[in-house]
């Protein structure tokens, strides 16, 4: 059973006008989106309209936010750049706390003076799960910042790519799925590392994988390093092939932070993952 999960998107739309003072009135158009982790897009789009033509001039625009309700107090503050009458900007605010609510409010500035929106907006970010049951059942080491990620499997094992075949796999992360299928197109064994992954069923699911290099050094990053994680074993099978010699596949030792050759006939510790 295979099941994605919907990307989460959280978008707000309003519109507001600033507070008039001499004869100027700014309306916008605020939209947040895309909000992850640590990060969120903000939209804005603005126009000002003024009675006294002394005011038809260039004006500043941007933002504040922060976790105050009131944004401007305590907040930090985005500025777009100077623009005539009108502005139309998006910027990604990133380094926000996770599982947080924070609050945006526009503003405009000319002649010394600053018009803030009389209504403010506000968002939530996501948690960060890293370290959490996923929903295989597995560890979460690896979020994608929009409600997927990855997990690797509750047990290890010990095997071997299963024949010494050159296979054109990939050393990035989240390439495993696509290097197991490889492996097995060219490597049909029923008991190697890679088809014990590929036909694993835990948690509900079938859709596990053998990890590439890339994977088992995010596992190291976010699980080992954060001690969310003991490894069992000094060094772990990748799905990736070694590059200078085909007869050889990646490994990565968890226990101090290195690379390893090892030989496709010679077993090593191996687990599954899954992307969600």
């Amino acid at each position: 059973m295979k099941i994605i999960f919907p990307i989460i998107l959280l978008s707000q739309i309003l519109f507001f006008s600033c507070q008039k003072r001499d004869n100027i009135q700014v309306l916008s158009e605020t939209n947040i989106s895309n909000v992850g982790i640590y990060s969120a897009d903000v939209f804005v789009e603005g126009h000002v309209f003024s009675e006294n033509s002394d005011y038809e001039s260039d004006y500043e625009w941007g933002f504040y936010y922060g976790t105050n309700a009131d944004p401007e107090i305590g907040s930090k503050v985005f500025s777009s750049g100077i623009y005539e009458e009108w502005s139309d900007f998006n910027i990604t605010i990133e380094g926000l706390l996770d599982n947080t609510t924070y609050y945006v409010q526009p503003f405009c500035a000319g002649y010394g003076k600053v018009y803030t929106s009389n209504e403010i907006v506000s968002f939530q970010t996501m948690a960060d799960k890293t370290g959490d049951i996923g929903p295989g059942g597995g560890t979460i080491f690896y979020q994608d910042g929009m409600g997927g990620g990855m997990e690797l499997s509750n047990t290890d094992y010990v095997g071997n790519w299963g024949c010494l075949d050159h296979v054109p796999t990939s050393i990035d992360q989240g390439t495993g799925a696509a290097n197991t299928a490889l492996i097995l197109s060219t490597c049909p064994s029923t008991i190697s590392a890679p088809a014990i992954c590929n036909n694993l069923v835990e948690g509900g699911y079938d859709d596990w994988y053998l990890p590439s290099y890339g994977d088992l050094i995010l596992v190291y990053n976010n699980l080992v390093v954060n001690g969310y994680w003991s490894p069992s074993g000094e060094s772990y099978l990748s799905s990736s092939q070694a590059p200078s010699d085909f007869d050889y596949y990646y490994s990565y030792r968890m226990i101090n932070n290195s690379t390893g050759y090892v030989h496709k006939g010679i077993n090593c510790k191996y687990f599954a993952v899954r992307s969600f």
